[in-house]
């Protein structure tokens, strides 16, 4: 199927996932977002992450428990400046051309969409070549590129910026190879990079739609959502050539 289409077809199905998916607070939550800050404040170095839209996710993600979550946000702190994260949007990478993405789409609530197809993505060559590590800072610079996203969307729409705070990524499995892609070698570079995700993006990812999945690819899927938590879980669908797998 034609990629102009499916992202037509992409936009019509994640904005019904996203309907009345209001990012509203509850009393817990706001309770929650008063006493985490004072815990962490000195190590934000960055106005955005005393944003409640930012520290709100790590909360989620610990169930409010807010030793956990305060850790989780003080490790992700040191993980950015050791890895050079601010930096990484203008970074050169070697391999950047090789692993083409498209963020350029929103859809009709004004949410940021991450695109790609499998077929231009040789993980297994990356691997073997020795440029696990380019490839899995590819990944990262393109979370970057998406909290980015997400947060100048967010002031673009001010009225409506406590839907802007997630992401959807339409995935184009056509050309998915057992070979290329789901390797011993491949597999870690793609546990790697969810593992990050999940560590210092954490429920960013609000849908992960997958087009033309064939067969195999339900195995793959299977080994890569040890690595996920529940909401990128619920929001992965998959859809094969003969309808949902």
């Amino acid at each position: 199927m034609d990629t102009k289409i499916l992202k037509v077809l992409f936009i019509l199905v994640s904005s019904f996932l996203y309907w009345n998916s209001a990012e509203d607070y509850s009393p817990e939550e706001i309770v929650a977002l008063k006493l985490i800050l004072p815990l962490v404040n000195q190590s934000l170095y960055r106005e955005y992450m005393r944003s409640d839209p930012f520290l709100i996710t790590y909360l989620r993600t610990s169930n409010l428990q807010l030793q956990e979550a305060s850790d989780m946000i003080l490790k992700t702190m040191k993980w950015r400046q050791d890895h050079r994260i601010d930096e990484i949007v203008n970074e050169v990478i070697p391999i950047e051309k090789e692993m083409p993405y498209d963020l350029r789409t929103v859809d009709w609530e004004g949410r940021p969409v991450y695109s790609m197809k499998i077929a231009e993505w040789d993980l297994r060559k990356y691997t073997l070549s020795g440029k696990a590590y380019d490839a899995h800072r590819v990944g990262m610079k393109i979370m970057e590129q998406v909290g980015n996203l997400i947060r100048h969307y967010a002031k673009l729409h001010p009225t409506n910026n406590h839907n802007i705070t997630k992401v959807t990524a339409l995935v184009d499995l056509n050309g998915y190879s057992w070979k290329l892609h789901a390797c011993p070698e491949c597999l870690r570079l793609s546990e790697n990079i969810l593992v990050d995700i999940e560590a210092h993006w954490p429920q960013i990812c609000a849908n992960f739609l997958f087009f033309n999945s064939p067969r195999i690819f339900e195995v793959t899927i299977t080994v890569l959502k040890a690595f996920m938590d529940y909401t990128m879980k619920n929001g992965l669908h998959t859809y094969g050539v003969s309808g949902c797998l």
